[in-house]
């Protein structure tokens, strides 16, 4: 029976420290899900270096497409540092594929409405990318 099989999602991560967080999440809010994580640390040390070039969007392009060979129902990334690379992945693959920051993003612009909104990372490279994103989903409104 499909109903009783589990939902297989690939989290990936670009840090270590994001794998526990997230299966505690998904073991609190969708225990029926099956997590396959993947991890590529080198990625968060790469970026400051690199930025959201190319080889970074090649990288990520990769994984999702590691992830898609296992037979995921669908792709959470972890570090929303990497917007405009997740976008691309969820361009090329046929299975949902999220950002981690969605609901934030969505939160921040209702927000805003209201007033000025701060959003603090510990891990810098996420600001620029957020900003941007943010900044889009203004503008496309």
């Amino acid at each position: 029976d499909v109903s009783q099989e589990k939902i297989k999602v690939a989290c990936i991560h670009a840090m270590q420290l994001s794998i526990r967080p997230t299966e505690t999440a998904f073991i609190n809010h969708f225990p029926e899900a099956t997590v396959v994580n993947i991890l590529d640390d080198s990625l968060s040390t790469d970026v400051s270096i690199t930025g959201l070039d190319e080889s970074m969007h090649d990288r990520f392009s990769k994984l999702g497409e590691y992830a898609a060979s296992i037979s995921v129902d669908g792709v959470l990334f972890t570090c929303s540092a990497f917007g405009s690379c997740i976008e691309k992945v969820q361009e090329e693959l046929t299975v949902p594929v999220l950002k981690p920051n969605q609901a934030l993003q969505e939160q921040i612009i209702s927000s805003a409405k209201q007033g000025r909104t701060c959003v603090m990372s510990i891990f810098e490279p996420t600001l620029p990318s957020l900003r941007l994103e943010i900044e889009n989903m203004i503008g496309n409104r």
